[in-house]
């Protein structure tokens, strides 16, 4: 008797949550809130990132707004590492990664963007300076030593720089900047649906 009980209710709560749910994507169309297509899309590339915290966050960013993330090895940390997990593993699953032994395989990978932009500190141009396209690559060096200097030249006619107030601070964090610029780059291409 009590089974039949149990069961009756959990049928009727499963059948509540139906419901709900679809009331909710109901109301969510009406508005206009869809996901975005995967037409348009942007790469993040992080050049040797050393910190597993600062690579799980970017590559959540990523999952969410479908971008595709390159890891350029060597990587200061193990993808298994317990700090990565609780950044960003529970996304990782959605997440279109591509990991390359060094800089020439990512470049010879047919998965590999078409024109990259560099992120530096060490540039004059701001980025809203600059016209985004789908596809586009978005480098950031490491944490502890940004990018090497045979990468700034061989990509100094893409390098592209965040403005920041205090001259006396560094730089943004890696996650900060690399989620600054992918959201910028996905606004100009229409990656949300809406190009400006």
């Amino acid at each position: 008797m009590s089974w039949s009980f149990t069961a009756v209710c959990s049928v009727d709560r499963a059948n509540a949550t139906r419901k709900t749910l679809a009331s909710v994507a109901e109301r969510l169309k009406n508005r206009g809130l869809r996901h975005r297509s995967i037409a348009a899309m942007i790469h993040v590339i992080l050049f040797q990132p050393e910190i597993p915290q600062n690579t799980g966050n970017v590559g959540r960013m990523c999952a969410l707004t479908k971008s595709r993330l390159h890891l350029i090895h060597p990587l200061g940390f193990k993808i298994t590492d317990r700090n990565l997990r609780r950044a960003g593993m529970d996304y990782w699953f959605s997440l279109d990664i591509h990991e390359h032994a060094d800089w020439d395989a990512f470049r010879s990978s047919p998965a590999a963007p078409r024109r990259l932009w560099l992120f530096t500190t060490r540039s004059e141009v701001g980025f809203w300076k600059v016209r985004f396209e789908d596809g586009d690559g978005l480098v950031f060096g490491n944490e502890g030593s940004g990018a090497p200097e045979w990468l700034h030249k061989e990509l100094s006619d893409r390098s592209v720089t965040i403005p920041h107030a205090n001259p006396d601070l560094r730089s943004l964090n890696l996650s900060t900047a690399a989620g600054i610029a992918a959201y910028e780059a996905l606004r100009q291409i229409g990656g949300f649906g809406e190009a400006s």
